[in-house]
C-alpha cells in the first residue's frame, strides 16, 4: 500500500479521501473544509511516526542524508521535544550537565524532569546591549577537566540574537574531557548552506533544529540529528526520548510540512538562500550608517537576524518595537535595549527594503542619550540551592516580585521571547534579581508580576 518514492506531502494531498469513509479519528471526520480535509491519523499507507517503516522512515532518512546525520528524528512538538529527548539521552553520561546560561527554558525544564544536576557556565556579554557574545572556551575546558563527573554540555547556537558559538572548539573540548556535546540549533536549520555548515557538520553529537523558525515549514516542526560519533546507547536513548516526549497522535499536516521543507532544501533552498543573503548584505551596509540606532554584529553572527540596539538613544527596545509596529512591521521581539527582526529566504525583497526605509526614518527622528544601566548587569552568578527536580515538586506559593527576595524559585522566570531564565528552579531571589524583574515589568516585558516560590 506504501507508494515508495513519493514523499509524505504528495501522498497526503493526492489521496482519494472519497474512496474511504473515516470510521477512525479525528472526530471532525474531515468535514469543515480547509485543513480538516487532510487531518488524518495512522491510516494505511501513511506510516507511523513512532514505528516508521514507510514514507516517514524515508523522510527521516532524507533529512539524515542531507544534513550528514547518522540518525534524524522528526518532531511535531517543536524543538522543545527534541531538547527534552536530548537531555534524556544525556543522562547516559551521568546526572551532571554543564549548561550555557543563555540556553532556552526547555533545557532548564529538562533538568527538573530528568533529575539532572545543572552546572551553569556564564557567557560574555556586550556591555551596551547585554547581548551574549560568546564564551571563554579555555575557562570552560578547565571546568570540565576539574569536574570529570560532568558528562554532557548544552549550548545554544545561533542564539536568539544570532550569535554563533564556536562549535568546533566545543567538540575539541568534548573529546578532551569525554563529554557529550548537545547543541540547541533551533534558529540554525538554514545554516546547511553556510561554509562550515551546521553544528552537526562542525561536530556536535546531538543537534536540535526548528524548521519553522528560518525555513518554510509550519510552526512546531523540528528535527533532531545524531552525529555518527555519538555512542550507540546515547543514540538509542535519544530515539526513546523522541517517542516519550511527543504526542502519540502526531499531526500529518505538520509531517507533510516537514516533507515539503525537505523538498525545498534539496531543490531551491540553496539558490533562495544566496539571493536572500545578497539582499541582507545590502541592507546591513545601509543599517551600519544609522545615526542613533546601532546594528548589532559580532565576529560570528547569523545574518538572517537583524538586531537593532537602542541603548544610547532616547528610546527603549519596546518603544522602537511599537513605532515599527505602527508603521506596519511586526518584529520578532523587544528587549529592554534592543529589538530583533527575523528574516528568511521567504521574505519579499520589496518589503525588506520598505522596512529599511522605515528604520532609517525612525532613526532620523531619534536623538542621542546617555547609556542606561542594564537591569540584569547587577545579577551575580546564580547557583541552584535545591535540585530542580526537588524544587519543582516542593510545596509552593505565589508571591509578588516585590516579596520574592530571599525566597527560592519553584519555577523559572524569563522574558518570552526569548525564554532564557533570569532565575531558575532552586535558585534564590536576590535583591538584584527582584530589582531586575521590577525594571523589566516597568517596561512591559513581563507577562505577570506573580512568581512561584517555595513555602
Amino acid at each position: 500500500m506504501f507508494e515508495r518514492g513519493r514523499m509524505l506531502d504528495e501522498l497526503l494531498y493526492g489521496y482519494d479521501f472519497e474512496a474511504h469513509y473515516p470510521l477512525h479519528m479525528p472526530g471532525h471526520k474531515r468535514r469543515g473544509g480547509g485543513v480538516h480535509t487532510y487531518d488524518i491519523t495512522e491510516i494505511p499507507g501513511f506510516d507511523d511516526l513512532h514505528q516508521p517503516t514507510g514514507p516517514i522512515a524515508e523522510l527521516m532518512a532524507g533529512y539524515a542524508a542531507l544534513y550528514g546525520a547518522a540518525y534524524t528524528g522528526l518532531s511535531v512538538n517543536g524543538s522543545t521535544a527534541g531538547v527534552l529527548a536530548a537531555l534524556f539521552a544525556a543522562k547516559q553520561h551521568g546526572a551532571d550537565v554543564l549548561i550555557g546560561r543563555q540556553c532556552h527554558r526547555s533545557v532548564y525544564d529538562a533538568t527538573a524532569i530528568h533529575d539532572l544536576r545543572p552546572r551553569f557556565f556564564y557567557p560574555k556579554t556586550d556591555p551596551i546591549s547585554g547581548i551574549v557574545t560568546g564564551y571563554d572556551y579555555e575557562a570552560l575546558a578547565d571546568v570540565l577537566h576539574r569536574h570529570p563527573e560532568i558528562g554532557s554540555m548544552v549550548f545554544t547556537s545561533p542564539t536568539y540574537e544570532g550569535v554563533c558559538v564556536d562549535i568546533v572548539r566545543l567538540r575539541e573540548i568534548a573529546d578532551e574531557t569525554d563529554t557529550l556535546l548537545i547543541v540547541d540549533e533551533a534558529h540554525g536549520a538554514h545554516r546547511i548552506f553556510r561554509t562550515g555548515g551546521t553544528a552537526l557538520a562542525q561536530g556536535a553529537h546531538i543537534v536540535i533544529q526548528s524548521l519553522h523558525k528560518t525555513l518554510p515549514a509550519l510552526t512546531a516542526t523540528a528535527v533532531v540529528h545524531v552525529h555518527a560519533d555519538t555512542p550507540q546507547a546515547t543514540a538509542a536513548a535519544l530515539r526513546t526520548g523522541m517517542r516519550m516526549f511527543q504526542t502519540s497522535s502526531p499531526s500529518y499536516i505538520l509531517l507533510s510540512s516537514i516533507a515539503r521543507c525537505l523538498r525545498y532544501l534539496k531543490t531551491e533552498g540553496a539558490a533562495a538562500d544566496r539571493a536572500h543573503r545578497a539582499t541582507l548584505s545590502v541592507l546591513r551596509e545601509r543599517f551600519r550608517g544609522l545615526k542613533h540606532i546601532r546594528l548589532f554584529e559580532t565576529a560570528d553572527y547569523d545574518d538572517y537576524k537583524l538586531v537593532f540596539v537602542t541603548n544610547g538613544t532616547n528610546g527603549t527596545g519596546p518603544e522602537l518595537y511599537e513605532r515599527l509596529y505602527e508603521a506596519g512591521f511586526t518584529l520578532e521581539m523587544a528587549a529592554d535595549t534592543y529589538v530583533i527582526a527575523m528574516t528568511s529566504a521567504a521574505d519579499r525583497q520589496a518589503c525588506l527594503y520598505a522596512f529599511a526605509d522605515c528604520v532609517t526614518a525612525v532613526d532620523a527622528s531619534m536623538t542621542a542619550a546617555p547609556l542606561r544601566q542594564l537591569p540584569h548587569q547587577a545579577i551575580q552568578i546564580m547557583t541552584p540551592e535545591i535540585a530542580p527536580s526537588i524544587a519543582v515538586h516542593a510545596s509552593q506559593t505565589t508571591v509578588d516580585i516585590a516579596d520574592a527576595t530571599g525566597r527560592i524559585a519553584a519555577a523559572p522566570v524569563y522574558l518570552y521571547p526569548p525564554g532564557v531564565p533570569i532565575v531558575s528552579y532552586g535558585e534564590r531571589y536576590t535583591p538584584a534579581v527582584t530589582a531586575c524583574l521590577t525594571a523589566y515589568d516597568s517596561l512591559g516585558l513581563l507577562s505577570t508580576r506573580c512568581v512561584q516560590v517555595l513555602k
